[in-house]
């Protein structure tokens, strides 16, 4: 990298303006836009997961998982397959009609990005999991899809039987006594 594309940028100076391409003037349309972030702080990142600051053509993250909670030991439990589980297999539903069914006609949208940058101030998240995407710029063509299913595997439970007073035998002590119930 040369030290003219690594030098810091000036307070109020248009980053990368000295590029060819890039319209001129104060009504201009910026098609290529700089991301500034100004501090992130992410605890984790996991599970097919995207962090992205800048452009991004194309995601598509995908997370299949089984999560399976046993009161047995899982070395001597019988194996979890995906295939077992018709949730892994469905076709994805297509988005369009949603959309259409949202919007009865046609929607014409126009950008027009007056600043060449997009500003971010201070982010804070705790965790980004499960085919999730933080993205500070613009995405296209992204899908994400995240199919878990939770199995929990425990034997039942005992069944207590209330008991009335008149079918319960008489208790040893009382029987010497001469009584029958309490």
């Amino acid at each position: 990298m040369s030290r003219e594309a690594r030098r810091v940028r000036k307070p109020g100076e248009v980053p990368f303006a000295d590029l060819p391409g890039l319209p001129d003037g104060e009504n201009s349309d910026y098609p290529v836009r700089v991301s500034e972030v100004g501090g992130v702080y992410v605890n984790s990142i996991s599970s097919a997961s995207i962090m992205q600051f800048g452009d991004r053509a194309d995601v598509n993250a995908k997370l299949r998982g089984v999560a399976v909670q046993r009161e047995s030991d899982h070395l001597f439990s019988n194996r979890v397959y995906f295939e077992s589980y018709d949730i892994f297999s469905r076709p994805v539903p297509p988005v369009t009609p949603f959309l259409a069914e949202a919007a009865k006609e046609p929607v014409d949208v126009r950008t027009v990005n007056r600043d060449p940058r997009i500003s971010v101030g201070c982010i804070e998240i705790i965790a980004v999991s499960s085919s999730a995407m933080l993205l500070v710029g613009n995405g296209v063509n992204t899908r994400a899809e995240s199919r878990i299913s939770n199995i929990r595997q425990f034997a039942k439970p005992a069944t207590i039987r209330w008991v009335e007073p008149d079918e319960c035998a008489p208790m040893a002590p009382y029987a010497l006594l001469g009584r029958t119930s309490v």
